[in-house]
């Protein structure tokens, strides 16, 4: 039985897939991240999108490790 790639399928996937994630972080709109989710085959709730924008907000300010930081 195959399930639908959900959000965390996105993020695994954008990991190894540079032009993925940098489309995703050009997002405008609601409307654009339900069409880019749809596109590339992933069954995300349109209800979730605004979590989504607000998850990738946090990690876009959060600073890359330095020396001993542990995450």
């Amino acid at each position: 039985m195959a399930t639908a790639k959900n959000f965390i399928d996105f993020v695994l996937d954008a990991k190894d897939n540079r032009q993925l994630a940098v489309t995703f972080m050009q997002l405008a709109n609601t409307e654009d991240f339900i069409a880019f989710f749809a596109d590339h085959g992933y069954d995300i709730a349109e209800g979730d999108i605004g979590k989504i924008i607000e998850a990738r907000r946090f990690f876009a300010e959060v600073s890359r490790p330095h020396g001993d930081d542990r995450y």
